[in-house]
């Protein structure tokens, strides 16, 4: 490690190729986070470092009680391959600003949705687009895990849009049954009471499972 750190101390344009490749691995390059930021490589990398943090840390897909093809997870779970594979995972949705979507195209079907959901209408759509990507994952046999950067709020918003549509949950009682198994699970209560206001009154209950 001293010896690369010496190496890229004393060439620039090694260690501006490291940087590229740490920031291309982990960041998306037309994230609003960034974009049109003074210093954009720099806030990139900075992402880019606390995504390899989470890594090491926050790297396991978490099952929803009760529902095992259900699971939330981090960037870190989502960079994380060899975990994704033992879930048993098959479809991800992303809803981190920041993080490269895609990662495993190869492997995992991706539903990229960037910049997560706010209290407005095209968010709504957004989030009902990805609850029906869900239990199309679930009516098919799957699995899929929704995550954010923390999967803490985003990606637990469109978990328990699911739980309200298609198992007629309030939005406490979803919250409630996520925190079980993630309890840091914080998501978002406005835009989940204006979704059910929306689109609840069309909601079908799910086949047995």
């Amino acid at each position: 490690d001293k010896l690369l750190f010496t190496f890229l101390a004393k060439y620039p344009f090694a260690r501006d190729f490291v940087v590229e490749l740490v920031i291309d691995d982990y960041t998306n390059p037309e994230s609003s986070a960034y974009q049109g930021v003074a210093g954009e490589v720099y806030s990139r990398l900075d992402y880019a470092l606390e995504a390899m943090e989470l890594y090491e840390v926050d790297y396991e897909p978490v099952m929803i009680k009760g529902h095992p093809f259900l699971y939330v997870g981090s960037v870190g779970a989502s960079f994380t391959y060899g975990s994704l594979v033992k879930a048993g995972i098959t479809h991800i949705v992303d809803l981190s600003t920041a993080a490269k979507c895609n990662q495993f195209k190869d492997d995992f079907e991706y539903l990229c949705l960037e910049d997560g959901f706010h209290n407005d209408d095209e968010s709504l759509e957004k989030l009902d687009h990805g609850v029906e990507f869900v239990e199309h994952v679930r009516k098919n046999g799957g699995k899929v895990m929704s995550h954010d950067w923390y999967g803490t709020t985003n990606s637990c918003t469109l978990l328990v849009g699911w739980l309200m549509k298609y198992e007629g949950m309030g939005v406490k009682e979803g919250t409630t049954l996520i925190q079980k198994t993630r309890p840091m699970a914080q998501p978002y209560v406005h835009v989940l009471e204006k979704y059910g206001k929306k689109y609840l009154s069309r909601a079908n209950p799910p086949d047995a499972h």
